[in-house]
């Protein structure tokens, strides 16, 4: 009878070791999964700052394409009305020269012809004083044309590199917003002082982060001086 206690009591013993062990390992998974849950909710949230910045971004992309395409769109109309002017100042000139070459053979009959040689002689030069005027508004005129139409391509490499950006692909993305950068696109020279900054897709250069950030910062772009302050 004493051994059936013994036995009895050993069961009980036992019992409670097994319960226990199973209470420490269930404590264990609701803590691991509090964890991950944690986790998970953590990554959900950064996810969703990144798409909201993404949005922003985009929306302020846009913005900027429909300026650069109103400042195409005026360059293109200073070129014609360069064009135009042009056309008229050769008229001009050829109007003087035909003028000029009708008073050739009448320069020594009297007075009159020759101050309407004169006038003539003025009114080419007139002419080709606009002819020049002319010529620099052409020359101003494709070069904002060929500025716009760099910020135009820049626009789409930085777009393109912040499709991989998104993706975490640095390496395919720091190139394409390096080019757009050095085109002078604002928006690729903050990311690619960002990207010097964190190490991403290169090695961390606090000295090319600033100097990217600073660029970005003198053309008006605001959050690059709060990042400046903090390097």
């Amino acid at each position: 009878m004493l051994g059936e206690l013994f036995r009895q009591v050993g069961i009980e013993i036992f019992a409670a070791v097994i319960v226990s062990m199973l209470a420490s390992v269930w404590f264990m998974v609701k803590r691991y999964i509090r964890k991950q849950r944690e986790a998970w909710q953590r990554s959900m949230k950064e996810l969703e700052g990144r798409a909201q910045m993404a949005e922003q971004q985009t929306r302020i992309a846009e913005e900027r394409t429909r300026k650069a395409e109103e400042r195409e769109r005026h360059a293109e109309e200073l070129m014609r009305e360069a064009e135009e002017r042009a056309q008229r100042a050769e008229e001009l000139i050829r109007q003087a020269q035909e003028e000029r070459n009708n008073l050739d053979g009448l320069r020594a009959e009297s007075d009159e012809v020759k101050e309407r040689i004169c006038a003539a002689e003025e009114r080419a030069r007139v002419a080709e004083e606009r002819i020049q005027r002319n010529i620099e508004v052409i020359r101003q005129a494709e070069e904002e044309a060929q500025r716009l139409a760099n910020l135009t391509t820049a626009k789409a490499q930085f777009t393109e590199g912040m499709r991989y950006y998104y993706k975490e692909q640095y390496k395919k993305a720091l190139p394409l917003i390096q080019e757009a950068a050095e085109a002078g696109h604002v928006e690729a020279q903050f990311r690619l002082g960002i990207m010097y900054r964190n190490g991403e897709g290169t090695v961390k250069d606090n000295a090319k982060a600033v100097q990217w950030l600073k660029g970005a910062a003198q053309q008006g772009y605001s959050v690059a001086q709060y990042f400046l302050s903090n390097i």
